[in-house]
């Protein structure tokens, strides 16, 4: 095979598994270790990879996960070697969430890029109805062999722990993708990556204390695992500040787009303005649309009349220019596989620390308040 050819087949494996092994390269390319080893360094000198001990990975941009993706693609590499493994089969992860869509769209599209970059097979499992039994779907992914589970119980919100109950005579390892360890469960070692929802409602209340608002409001459903830490971090902020926290909880009637909501929320909204509320911090984003349909049928002007921030950050536009705080959606994804992978490859001596990792949401400033 000649150099030219030998180099595009280095970065066509690059670009499919994110990470060569130096064996790998010898037999796909049929050449000795030093071709091998010099066809790497001619390549890193042209910026086009990076080595690493035992082979070489891609050049990524330098963003803000930077580090993380080279410490992932660092440990499944070790992973492949040690498990005699070729590229694209470190490993097998079974992840259970609630739905692909909405706010779990990206969280699975972080997950699906970890995943990619790592050499791991992700089997998907969706439990979007909570009355159905989640321990069956756990089940399912166990029938299939996986090395970890990434699980994001939908019950848990609600106090059932049923799901995690039938994960404590698993040998796998236990990943919880936003949802925290529950007292009873901290018994196994279970690591967890969440999102710090309380630091998200104090950056919602300060941008609004920061702009003169001092009758603030909380709106939306209790039923989503969001809200009350969001709340807690909302009336933290506000109580420092001296300022008036109203907090408005939704009844929820089954689903999101209930016929009723909308009724509801205009109602809300009458009820706050007479309170002499400034400022809203709507969770999640549908409780934002409500809202904002509402105060157009009765003439309120926002943000002049009724500053919005929403939760989520997953129907802004240009058309819909919500100030929202934004969890770090892809990040918690690509984190929790990372996780996994570190527990498949059993890294650091036993027994293994547990790993309750928090990441900080981000506020993302529009016209709505």
């Amino acid at each position: 095979m000649l150099e030219r050819e030998r180099h595009r087949e280095v970065m066509r494996l690059l670009r499919l598994h994110g990470v060569v092994r130096l064996t790998d390269l010898m037999t796909r390319l049929g050449c000795s270790e030093s071709t091998a080893r010099r066809d790497l360094a001619v390549l890193e000198g042209l910026g086009q990879l990076r080595r690493v001990h035992g082979g070489a990975t891609t050049v990524e941009e330098r963003q803000p996960n930077g580090p993380i993706v080279d410490e992932l693609r660092t440990v499944a590499l070790g992973l492949r070697t040690s498990r005699g493994h070729g590229p694209g089969s470190t490993g097998t992860v079974g992840l259970l969430i609630p739905q692909r869509g909405y706010y779990w769209a990206k969280v699975l599209a972080g997950a699906q890029r970890a995943a990619e970059l790592a050499g791991l097979r992700l089997v998907l499992g969706e439990a979007p109805d909570p009355q159905l039994e989640e321990a069956v779907r756990v089940r399912t992914l166990l029938q299939i062999e996986v090395d970890a589970l990434l699980v994001a119980p939908n019950l848990h919100r609600l106090g059932d722990n049923r799901v995690l109950e039938s994960l404590q005579g698993v040998e796998q390892p236990v990943v919880l993708l936003e949802r925290s360890v529950p007292e009873a469960f901290s018994t196994r070692a279970v690591d967890s990556v969440v999102s710090d929802h309380v630091h998200g409602g104090r950056l919602a209340g300060q941008h609004l204390l920061d702009r003169n608002h001092r009758h603030l409001a909380m709106l939306g459903w209790p039923a989503s695992p969001t809200f009350e830490p969001a709340l807690a971090g909302l009336r933290a902020v506000a109580a420092d500040a001296g300022a008036t926290l109203v907090e408005h909880r939704l009844p929820w009637l089954g689903r999101i787009d209930h016929p009723d909501h909308p009724g509801l929320v205009d109602e809300a909204l009458a009820a706050l303005r007479a309170q002499g509320v400034t400022a809203v911090v709507c969770q999640p984003d549908e409780a934002a649309l409500y809202l904002l349909e509402a105060a157009r049928a009765t003439g309120v002007r926002i943000p002049d009349d009724l500053a919005v921030i929403t939760y989520d950050d997953e129907l802004a536009s240009e058309e819909l220019p919500l100030t929202a705080v934004a969890p770090a959606k892809e990040d918690l994804g690509f984190t929790a596989v990372m996780l996994c992978l570190r527990r498949i490859a059993r890294l650091g001596p036993s027994p293994h620390a547990t790993q309750q990792i928090e990441l900080h949401p981000r506020l993302v400033v529009r016209s709505s308040a």
